[in-house]
């Protein structure tokens, strides 16, 4: 009876604990690979967190790629890329891109929309939460 009584004070305070201090839940996060050579400097710019160095490699490839599927590909890795920087509106505007190149490609039904919709919201969502905090504490 007294470790039941224990265990419920514990319960009971992480879960008060939750609603008053600022947690982030950990997500997964994908980025779309390719074959394509730039693509995959990219991605390995990725492995040793060059944040910088893969946007700029897929921003170069996005100007000269005549596929839609590898565009909308590219925008959702930057997207992402900029959300591990911290910055949220670009990583918005870039997933925005990337949903807009998916709509725009009626050929392509393949299940990337679902993830590149999804990320979009889940982005949208914890910009707006990141917002509410700073407003919370006064920054």
């Amino acid at each position: 009876r007294e470790d039941a009584i224990v265990d419920a004070c514990i319960l009971t305070g992480s879960n008060s604990a939750q609603r008053m201090i600022p947690r982030w839940e950990k997500v997964d996060r994908f980025f779309f690979g390719s074959k394509d050579k730039t693509m995959t400097a990219a991605m390995d710019s990725i492995k040793y967190q060059k944040w910088e160095k893969s946007i700029e490699l897929w921003k170069s490839l996005v100007e000269v790629t005549k596929s839609n599927t590898l565009k909308y590909k590219i925008y959702h890795n930057i997207a992402v890329t900029y959300e591990i920087m911290g910055n949220l509106d670009e990583a918005i505007t870039y997933s925005q891109k990337s949903l807009q190149i998916y709509a725009s490609n009626l050929v392509d039904t393949s299940k990337d929309g679902n993830l590149i919709l999804f990320y979009n919201q889940d982005i949208r969502k914890r910009r707006n939460e990141v917002q509410l905090l700073q407003n919370q504490l006064g920054n």
